[in-house]
């Protein structure tokens, strides 16, 4: 049985400081926070006592391995929870529950001046735990939507279940380390719009992205699949909306348009905003959640498209990103 460590050395560190320093103006407080810490040790205690999705208790070696794992995988989906292990259900429980403790202790960081120093530690604490859960959904999204022969398929399936399998670990402390620096560069880009060419978004992120990142924008891309998909990401539109103000901008001859410039034209043209965060509709969520929230905007908006046969991307960038991620690594 392999355990998983409910938080990493730094995390355990870091929250050991702030119920010291809790405790001096709050002891409720932080006695509150020591009780949702241990109620997280018993949850991450229940996964770690949980099978291994590679484990076969039958001791059949036909029963199940990576391969008949993956498979099952590919052929069935992952969309439906009766079709995981149970040790994934558990595990994602948990790393919910986790996002949700370092949720509050963040909010408690705001009531006082005297835990200003941890706000940053636990913003990007926070927001590795939430890409760790939008890398889960990533991973199960490409595998469900792909081919067993797929070159990227046994890559992904073999990380997938690592991560089901070990959660926060002190052998495994990053799931998906290039798709995590991917967001965590996003997440502090402000779209501009401009000429909606991108340029400056696109500079601004590749300039804290390592060199395999520019090798994947040299990737050919005659349908322009990868190239919607990636203005989508740095624009936080959908490709409707940018076809449309891309229409109305020739139309009416207009050079460039600010965030504000392009809510309203959208409102006027009657476009859909669906989009609940970024450039469009703005809110008070933090920039980690916006980003979340935008994923999950694009991946069911590329699911729609490719079940209607609609125009438009049909996989996310993180989604070509990962596969070409896993065709070229052994």
């Amino acid at each position: 049985m392999q355990d998983i460590a409910t938080f990493t050395s730094v995390e355990l560190h870091m929250l050991q400081e702030f119920v010291r320093v809790l405790e001096e103006f709050s002891p409720s407080l932080a006695e509150e926070v020591e009780k949702r810490k241990i109620d997280l040790e018993l949850l991450a205690g229940v996964v770690s006592r949980s099978p291994s999705p590679m484990r076969d208790i039958f001791k059949e070696s036909d029963r199940r391995d990576l391969h008949s794992l993956t498979r099952k995988m590919v052929n069935q989906g992952l969309d439906q929870v009766v079709n995981l292990p149970a040790k994934a259900v558990l595990g994602r429980g948990f790393t919910v529950s986790k996002l949700h403790f370092f949720g509050l202790v963040r909010k408690l960081a705001a009531t006082s001046h005297l835990l200003d120093g941890f706000q940053k530690d636990l913003e990007d604490m926070y927001n590795n735990i939430l890409f760790t859960l939008m890398a889960e959904d990533l991973y199960t999204n490409i595998l469900s939507n792909s081919e067993e022969s797929d070159p990227w398929v046994a890559r992904s399936a073999r990380e997938l279940v690592l991560m089901w399998d070990f959660r926060t670990s002190p052998n495994k402390q990053v799931f998906a380390p290039y798709i995590t620096d991917l967001w965590n560069a996003r997440r502090t880009l402000v779209p501009v719009l401009g000429t909606l060419l991108g340029t400056m978004e696109l500079m601004r992120i590749s300039s804290q992205l390592p060199d395999v990142w520019l090798s994947f924008l040299g990737l050919p891309d005659e349908d322009l699949s990868l190239n919607n998909a990636l203005e989508e990401f740095l624009f936080d539109l959908s490709y409707e909306q940018i076809s449309s103000l891309r229409s109305y901008m020739t139309q009416q001859k207009v050079a460039a348009v600010s965030r504000e410039t392009a809510k309203k034209i959208l409102l006027d043209l009657h476009s859909t905003v669906e989009n609940e965060n970024g450039c469009i509709n703005g809110n008070n969520d933090s920039l980690g959640m916006q980003l979340y929230r935008s994923f999950l905007w694009r991946q069911r908006n590329a699911r729609s498209r490719r079940c209607q046969g609609r125009q438009g991307p049909t996989k996310t960038l993180e989604e070509h990103f990962v596969m070409y991620l896993m065709s070229i690594e052994e």
